[in-house]
């Protein structure tokens, strides 16, 4: 939640107490305002999509918040490094998936927008 893990005691050991966000990582560029219970998103640093590294942006909620996502723009720009966000998906207050969204250099957005993921796959 935005307030924080709503079952931070009992939360199982992986992936949650084995896990180590990008504003805990050693040596972290990420300033005190980008901590995922100020900024209402979790972001991890040492990901890659498809063989390139990359900011990946998860929101603790259902998006991340406007003022949230201008300053990690603003850390790719400054980084130099195309970021990932994704935005949970609902229908009648219910989640029914997510929608993954890319900044950086225009063919960088333009291979985040043709590529599919989880969500975009239904059965029939």
């Amino acid at each position: 939640t935005r307030q924080g893990c709503a079952i931070y005691d009992e939360r199982p050991e992986d992936p949650c107490r084995t896990f180590v966000c990008g504003w805990l990582q050693a040596d972290s560029p990420l300033p005190e305002q980008l901590r995922p219970d100020l900024s209402g998103v979790v972001v991890m640093l040492d990901r890659k999509w498809r063989g390139r590294r990359i900011i990946k942006a998860t929101p603790a909620g259902w998006t991340i918040p406007p003022d949230t996502l201008e300053k990690l723009m603003a850390l790719a720009r400054e980084r130099s490094l195309p970021l990932i966000y994704l935005e949970n998906l609902q229908k009648d207050g219910r989640y029914i998936g997510y929608r993954q969204m890319g900044y950086g250099p225009p063919e960088f957005v333009q291979a985040v927008q043709r590529s599919i993921g989880p969500s975009d796959i239904r059965r029939i």
